[in-house]
């Protein structure tokens, strides 16, 4: 008999820890999220290596000059398309949609992230916002 409820008390102790250390529900959405942001590295590059060359950020105007620089693989990922200078010079748009994945939750669909550079002794750091639900955003979105 004490084997029997050491054994069970050793599947609780487990079972309880697996249920603490469980994803969140918004975990898979955040996935999402983050990937998407991180394919717009190089275009966040390519808007930092303009201020180098022009000293001003890129308009939507000055992005087809800076476009085929850019090569950026969006199959397998919940990104629409990302544009440049499109809310503001230099300004990152990932536009996110569930259509190319039968796996992408609903909730990112028809949202967006912007990144905003501010610039700073020539220097740029990036600020976000968006039409994303702030519960899918990463902490350096809210």
């Amino acid at each position: 008999m004490k084997k029997q409820l050491r054994f069970f008390f050793i599947l609780l102790f487990f079972l309880l820890f697996a249920y603490i250390l469980r994803p969140s529900s918004d975990y898979m959405e955040k996935l999402f999220v983050v990937k998407g942001i991180s394919l717009a590295a190089d275009y966040k590059k390519a808007v930092s290596d303009y201020l180098a060359d022009h000293r001003e950020l890129p308009t939507g105007e000055d992005w087809i000059e800076m476009s085929p620089a850019v090569q950026v693989n969006l199959d397998e990922s919940a990104v629409d398309r990302i544009t440049v200078g499109d809310d503001g010079p230099g300004t990152v748009t990932i536009y996110y949609s569930t259509d190319k994945l039968a796996d992408a939750p609903p909730a990112i669909n028809n949202t967006r992230i912007i990144l905003t550079p501010q610039v700073f002794s020539g220097k740029i750091t990036w600020t976000c916002k968006g039409t994303m639900p702030e519960e899918y955003r990463p902490n350096a979105c809210q």
